[in-house]
């Protein structure tokens, strides 16, 4: 993932992306552009939200 989001940075750089994954997907991106911890990614309850965004910036 973080080699997914590096290339996102060269390609689409102030771009919108839209990224369709599985709930990994969205450990992976809470832990490379939010900093959240792994565990807490995995164990914070989960609820569904309309429209998830994430700002990628250098990693």
């Amino acid at each position: 993932m973080k080699f997914f989001l590096l290339d996102l940075l060269k390609k689409y750089d102030g771009k919108t992306v839209l990224i369709i994954g599985h709930r990994a997907t969205q450990y992976a991106l809470e832990y490379f552009i939010n900093k959240t911890l792994l565990r807490q990614a995995v164990t914070t309850p989960w609820a569904w939200r309309p429209g998830w965004e994430y700002r990628l910036v250098r990693l």
